[in-house]
């Protein structure tokens, strides 16, 4: 060996050394909840597969039938299971109880990163003995997306009530076509005046710089760390330096049309049946509020509600004073309820039922 080979070898010798020890010691600081990600699962068959997809039905995003998913992230390991029609949910027959309820929303409604038995609707169903049917799916899923799979699925289930999760913080940008004009992703939205659905284009990311990120998301502790950091960075630029931002308090009035025509259609398509809208905070909206007052968001929906016969529970002013340590309601590594912010909104959501 001579000597520009001894010289190359110890230099790849000192450059894996190093790249291992940066993912030993990333993965153990995620370990303890001091950096946050997704935790890798070096599984091949998983290079780029999510537990949401997209599909052909017009509600565009849900989860393969009959399929599980192991969801590991620093502080939470679970394996989701789907049932026969894509639900997170134990099987359900077309045909049940007159009294089922059926629940809409997004990832909150799902419960990202909490196991089944903890999430506010089995909460619900073991609490009050009537059945409360899943819908809820991750994949930036909006009020337009909890209308559609209402009137194309989940309609079809037997039900007297209708009970769906407003997540204010992402469903105003989740309805937005122009943030998601280009991401490459089949989703629909209303656009123009009347509004007319309208769907954007899947654009298949297949080039060596996507196949290799998928690679590392599935492979590299440090690399999940970095991509968490980055968007974490992009949403606080995004962010008032002058105040809090909350959903509950900053949008426009084209955003509220969205979200009230998506609601009014929903409207229509469960009249008869109870309808009810739980309004999810999350850090900066409870941070924001001042005790008395009510939410532009909640008062707007409030007085449709009036108008259309439909109840609003809005969780800010219960959850700021449910207790003190508002971070306990999250997960330590990510932004989505835990267990115990699942048991303080079944406490008053319960109560409705």
């Amino acid at each position: 060996m001579n000597k520009t080979t001894r010289k190359l070898t110890f230099g790849a010798i000192l450059l894996l050394s190093g790249y291992f020890l940066l993912e030993a010691g990333t993965c153990a600081l995620m370990k303890m909840n001091i950096l946050r990600g997704e935790m890798p699962t070096f599984t091949w068959s998983r290079i780029g597969i999510r537990h949401f997809r997209d599909i052909p039905e017009p509600w565009a995003t849900w989860h393969e039938p009959n399929s599980t998913y192991h969801h590991a992230w620093a502080c939470f390991d679970h394996v989701y299971r789907f049932n026969s029609d894509g639900m997170r949910d134990r099987p359900r027959e077309r045909q049940g109880a007159a009294t089922r309820v059926v629940v809409l929303g997004d990832s909150f409604i799902e419960a990202w990163g909490v196991s089944e038995e903890q999430r506010l609707t089995n909460l619900l169903e073991k609490a009050k003995g009537r059945e409360f049917l899943n819908f809820g799916t991750s994949g930036s899923f909006g009020p337009l997306q909890y209308y559609l799979i209402y009137e194309n699925l989940a309609k079809a289930f037997s039900h007297d009530s209708v009970l769906v999760g407003i997540l204010p913080m992402n469903d105003f940008d989740d309805d937005n076509y122009e943030l998601w004009a280009r991401k490459g992703r089949r989703r629909p939205f209303w656009v123009g005046q009347p509004p007319e659905l309208r769907y954007t284009e899947v654009i298949q990311f297949d080039s060596a710089y996507h196949r290799f990120r998928r690679f590392l998301k599935e492979y590299s502790y440090f690399f999940n760390t970095v991509e968490d950091l980055y968007q974490g960075w992009r949403y606080r630029r995004r962010s008032s330096q002058e105040k809090v931002v909350s959903r509950f308090y900053d949008f426009t009035e084209e955003e509220w049309g969205r979200m009230l025509f998506s609601l009014q259609k929903l409207r229509e398509a469960s009249r008869g049946k109870r309808l009810t809208l739980v309004l999810f905070p999350i850090r900066q909206d409870l941070k924001r509020y001042r005790p008395g007052e009510t939410p532009p968001l909640t008062s707007r929906l409030e007085a449709w509600g009036r108008e259309q016969d439909v109840e609003v529970i809005d969780l800010v002013p219960w959850l700021h004073d449910y207790q003190k340590d508002w971070e306990a309601y999250h997960l330590p590594c990510d932004n989505h309820y835990s267990a115990f912010g699942y048991r303080a909104a079944f406490e008053l959501v319960q109560k409705y039922y």
